[in-house]
């Protein structure tokens, strides 16, 4: 008897110690009820010879109780349970190797002190406590405890796996095109179909549309990625856990990110319109889980110190971001590039001073009060202005504009008053019409918004001590916006205009000293500090500037890695220069001081 249930203890091990619990069992006439799937399983898997030679020499007879043999059978059962622990940081084959030289050391020790008792206490011991050791030596190549291997279920799990990964990748696509979507068009969309519409949760609480979309794909994608392990283990067993994983993966990528929120982004109106009553009705069922996991946000977002727009308006975008849009359309070929232009001007207009666009002082063109209106009538054949500021002793007491189209009463009458008062008798003062004064700070905006309340084309300049700084005119404005405007009346005209900045063809250009500082950059590539080119307008007022004083012909002023030579000059500013650009530690030619 001894030596039967020796071999009946030799087989539950071998075997994976669970599966060849059952042979010990049927030897110790242990119910077979008792040993459950696992021990089943864990049986077949043990070599079929040592089944056999356990079942066969297994005796039905009882034992009988013996205290000596108890105690060396708990001895052996600590001996075999030692040698379990230690096997747990081998591999497989070492595991078995080790068990089984414990289990034929207890059998050794059952030899020489007892009877059959010590084999049934160590089978028992064997049943109850041998597949927690396996388990915890990772041993036996077992299913995980409570994996449901019915294959009937395996329709209804890829079932359910199938809606759980379609309704992810419903919400990812139903997320990015709501964020796509512009507040502007959604309030388009509900101001067209009203209170009623699908959409009005988005302006009456985004944030809670957004917390249910994500708790929605976190859910599914979870629920999905397990119940696709779980199937998988099942067809394929434990070891082809890897490969489902590496698959699920790469599926779940395409099928479940990238592909929905691709078509979300192109097709944004149409998905958020289809997926949104959907949105609507899930997020009235997860209104407690949403409610939670707000509430955590707003604690998190708090200690962080991280602002919370939650209720505010959303999507605002910046100017320099508009900017950025203008120009990301102009390269798509939505909008021409004139267009940009123009939009830009606007946007800037904001910011742009009026010293900016005016036409300095001297350069204004004006007329002594006292002057005849004869007088007048010559200055504007000449200059081919419309309007001439009248000003009293000095232009910086300017008093009115007399306008052109004013005068061709008197014209057109010799004579204006019956006592025969003509043209060379009637003073400027008389024929002249009310101004405006604006600082010089002004942004042209509002200077725009002054002409069209006070109903004027030109309006004068005033610095902060109250001297004449500049006229601006509606052109002026107008020109910041669509480019330089040349009419009839303009000497050079349609000739001179880009002529400012000529290339010379041998790497440098002849540019007018009146050319606008930002567009000389521009155009020959030099960089300055956004400072710089706001207190300067012209070439000429920044070159000398950086010059200390008013340049001669062929002085030189190094600027930036660029050369630029004095070619024509007044005693008051520079007319003319030639720009190149040249190595620092070129020497430089001529007069002038480097800088």
């Amino acid at each position: 008897m001894r030596r039967t249930a020796r071999l009946g203890v030799l087989v539950a091990v071998v075997a994976g110690c669970a599966g060849g619990a059952r042979a010990a069992a049927h030897a110790l006439r242990v119910p077979g009820p008792c040993v459950g799937p696992r021990a089943q399983w864990a049986c077949a898997r043990a070599p079929a010879g040592a089944r056999r030679a356990a079942l066969a020499r297994a005796s039905p007879r009882p034992a009988a109780p013996d205290a000596a043999a108890a105690a060396a059978a708990a001895a052996a059962a600590a001996a075999a349970a030692a040698a379990a622990a230690a096997a747990a940081a081998c591999g497989a084959a070492a595991r078995r190797a080790m068990w089984g030289r414990a289990v034929l050391t207890a059998a050794a020790h059952a030899r020489l002190r007892g009877p059959r008792l010590w084999a049934r206490g160590l089978a028992a011991l064997s049943l109850a406590a041998v597949p927690r050791l396996v388990r915890a030596m990772g041993g036996g190549g077992g299913v995980p405890e409570g994996a449901n291997l019915d294959p009937s279920t395996l329709p209804l799990r890829i079932a359910l796996w199938a809606v759980l990964f379609v309704s992810a990748a419903g919400f990812a696509a139903a997320e990015t095109a709501i964020t796509t979507l512009w507040p502007w068009k959604i309030k388009k969309i509900i101001a067209e179909e009203g209170p009623s519409s699908s959409f009005a949760p988005l302006t009456a609480d985004i944030s809670r549309v957004l917390t249910t979309l994500l708790i929605g794909v976190t859910i599914c994608t979870v629920y999905s990625t397990a119940l696709a392990t779980l199937i998988a283990t099942t067809l394929f067993g434990p070891s082809s856990l890897n490969l489902a994983t590496a698959s699920l993966t790469l599926i779940t990528l395409i099928f479940a990110e990238i592909l929905p929120k691709t078509l979300a982004v192109s097709k944004a109106e149409a998905v958020a319109r289809l997926s949104m009553p959907v949105v609507n009705a899930f997020s009235g069922l997860l209104t407690p889980v949403s409610i939670v996991v707000r509430a955590i946000t707003r604690a998190l977002t708090s200690l962080l110190n991280v602002e919370d727009n939650e209720g505010g308006e959303g999507g605002a975008v910046s100017q320099p971001e508009l900017k950025l849009m203008l120009m990301g359309a102009m390269k798509s070929g939505s909008i021409a590039n004139y267009e940009v232009e123009m939009i830009e001007g606007v946007l800037d207009m904001e910011t742009t001073q009026v010293k900016e666009v005016m036409k300095p002082r001297v350069d204004v063109v004006g007329i002594e009060s006292s002057a005849t209106v004869s007088e007048l009538c010559k200055l504007i054949q000449h200059t081919k202005y419309s309007r001439i500021p009248v000003y009293k002793a000095t232009i910086d007491n300017i008093i009115g504009v007399a306008r052109a189209q004013s005068l061709l009463a008197y014209v057109q009458d010799a004579s204006r008053s019956a006592d025969g008062t003509d043209l060379h008798k009637l003073h400027v003062a008389e024929v002249m019409e009310e101004t405006d004064f604006i600082p010089q700070t002004m942004a042209t905006m509002n200077a725009l918004k002054e002409m069209r309340k006070r109903r004027l084309h030109m309006l004068i300049v005033v610095d902060e001590y109250g001297g004449t700084a500049g006229i601006v005119t509606l052109e002026d404005i107008l020109e910041e916006l669509v480019g330089d405007i040349y009419d009839e009346a303009d000497e050079s005209g349609l000739q001179e205009e880009g002529k400012q900045i000529v290339p010379d063809g041998d790497g440098s250009w002849s540019i007018d000293g009146m050319a606008d500082l930002e567009e000389t950059c521009e155009a020959i590539g030099m960089s300055l500090a956004e400072d710089e080119l706001r207190e300067f307008g012209t070439l000429s007022g920044f070159l000398c500037h950086q010059a200390g004083e008013i340049p001669e012909a062929e002085d030189v002023v190094l600027v930036s890695k660029f050369r630029f030579t004095v070619l024509e000059c007044d005693e008051r500013k520079i007319t003319r220069v030639r720009a190149k650009r040249v190595n620092i530690d070129e020497p430089v030619d001529g007069e002038g001081e480097d800088l």
